[in-house]
């Protein structure tokens, strides 16, 4: 095994600043100020941090959130209370595209009510022409969960486009894509890497391209390695799409409905006819499959908290060939590693990527191969 160095942000306009594609911050009333606030929660508390700035947020992103906050105060909004359950407005949440510099806005909201909407369009409209959308989303529970399940489009598109190298997404305001876009093609470029099929001596020391993802050319069968690509917890799309001109199929796996509905018009908008994408947990598709193909590689880019045991053990049981696992979370991964290893997995190498500067936060690719039973 092999442990390389950190990818760093090495090309970046701004440096490793204000590359946040995403933020989302709480919406709370503050006594001391007598004033709507928003900002971050201290570590490991309850406890808000009025902000105003955030040196990861684009200036544009910042303007705009803050003229959001503003209208809130403006216009009378009432803040909802964690303690209470009461109040109507519980969240922002902005999304933003490197590529375009469009942005989508969302206020997230304890009832589908939306008073005084129309001046809360005119107001942001008029002053931020790079705004794409307003929606409002809606959150009955009384948890610490941020969005709901209810969507309403308030004006404007639904989507904003993001590129990565040449290909094309188009990305919802509730979807999960990297927050990071430049590096986000560090990151799939390394993934793309290790799913190639070299021996370990050639692979060590690859440093794999910060850009030059290419569209797919499966169709012409041209570059294939592999048969088969499952891409589990997919999100809309972004990993299986980077490798399907390496795989004759390509299987993307996405509990969340909505995202896989995203992945699959993101192959349709590049043009991409090998992948297809399924809506159902990770677990529930590797129990249903009829038939092991014994040339099957399998990518993991699971959430924070990683994969359970019943996911690990259907991953064990489909005996991929190669395995490559995505990781934003080391003790996560260390944990599911280990279950792996002593299950036949074969670690490789370990390629830490910084996907979130400024921050204790890492991005981890680790590259495992089978050991012959």
């Amino acid at each position: 095994m092999s442990v390389l160095p950190a990818r760093g942000m090495e090309k970046a306009p701004e440096g490793p600043w204000r590359y946040r594609n995403k933020v989302q911050q709480p919406v709370v009333w503050s006594a001391s100020r007598r004033k709507i606030v928003t900002g971050f929660y201290a570590p490991y508390s309850h406890t808000l941090i009025p902000i105003s700035d955030c040196l990861v947020q684009p200036k544009n992103s910042v303007a705009l959130f803050n003229a959001a906050r503003d209208c809130l105060e403006q216009f009378h909004a009432q803040a909802y209370g964690e303690d209470s359950g009461r109040g109507w407005i519980r969240h922002l949440l902005l999304r933003s595209s490197h590529a375009t510099g469009r942005a989508l806005l969302v206020f997230v909201t304890r009832t589908d009510e939306f008073p005084l909407a129309a001046d809360y369009i005119e107001t942001l409209t008029r002053s931020f022409p790079f705004l794409s959308g307003i929606h409002q989303n809606v959150n009955l529970s009384r948890t610490n969960v941020i969005l709901g399940r209810q969507w309403r489009t308030l004006w404007g598109e639904e989507y904003i486009e993001e590129r990565l190298g040449s290909l094309r997404f188009r990305l919802t305001a509730g979807s999960f894509f990297q927050v990071n876009t430049i590096q986000a093609e560090v990151l799939y470029a390394i993934v793309r890497n290790s799913c190639l099929p070299l021996p370990f001596g050639e692979r060590v020391g690859v440093r794999a391209p910060s850009s030059g993802l290419r569209p797919p050319s499966s169709q012409k069968g041209e570059g294939i390695i592999g048969d088969t690509l499952l891409d589990l917890y997919c999100g809309v799309g972004g990993i299986a799409l980077t490798l399907a001109d390496r795989f004759k199929h390509v299987i993307g796996v996405e509990e969340f409905a909505a995202a896989a509905q995203d992945a699959e018009v993101n192959a349709r908008l590049n043009g991409i006819r090998n992948a297809k994408f399924t809506a159902m947990p990770a677990e529930q598709f590797l129990r249903l499959r009829e038939a092991r193909n014994r040339d099957l590689t399998i990518v993991l880019d699971p959430p924070r908290a990683g994969c359970s045991p019943v996911a690990l053990k259907a991953v064990i049981a489909a005996q991929p060939r190669r395995l490559v696992y995505v990781s934003c979370d080391p003790a996560t991964l260390a944990r599911d590693l280990k279950i792996l290893a002593a299950k036949g997995f074969l670690i490789e190498l370990v390629q830490p990527v910084d996907l979130f500067p400024q921050t204790p936060h890492i991005e981890t690719v680790v590259t495992m191969t089978r050991s012959a039973p």
